[in-house]
């Protein structure tokens, strides 16, 4: 099992072509259309993010981070991930056109959180059953589960 979060959902789909993958989990995150840069996925389907989070650069602007990303950890987690905040995504990735043609013959779950203030959880389900043919798990919070309520993950997961 490979798990992704957030904008690492862009890559997911691209694992199976290099090493042999049982499954693939998308954790609240963003899912590549093939053929397309994210820019251009955007611009068509615009449901993906929540309008409020576009343009916020939360490794700047620490009170965006707790409003979008962590608004649902208790405070200790909140600053602790505040302060741990490391930019990780290649240069260029959402100028960067989707390889595939169609997704990996992978079997697929996307763990959809109701109270993401980032990936729209409407987008994520259509996306989910339009896109992935991915079973769906709904897990109340916001778009860091693993922070905020990682028992339940855990259990999700398993």
């Amino acid at each position: 099992m490979v798990v992704a979060h957030s904008a690492s959902g862009l890559l997911l789909p691209l694992v199976p072509s290099f090493c042999p993958v049982a499954h693939l989990v998308y954790l609240a995150a963003g899912v590549p259309q093939p053929g397309m840069t994210l820019d251009e996925q955007l611009a068509a389907d615009p449901d993906m993010l929540n309008p409020a989070w576009v343009g916020v650069d939360p490794f700047q602007d620490h009170q965006a981070a707790r409003r979008f990303l962590f608004h649902d950890c208790d405070e200790p987690t909140a600053r602790w991930a505040i302060a741990t905040q490391t930019p990780w995504y290649p240069e260029g990735l959402y100028q960067e056109r989707c390889p595939l043609v169609v997704f990996p013959s992978v079997p697929s779950t996307s763990i959809v959180c109701t109270d993401d203030r980032v990936i729209q959880p409407a987008w994520s389900r259509r996306i989910a059953s339009d896109r992935l043919d991915a079973q769906v798990i709904e897990l109340p919070g916001g778009h860091c589960p693993h922070l905020s309520r990682p028992e339940l993950l855990a259990e999700a997961l398993i």
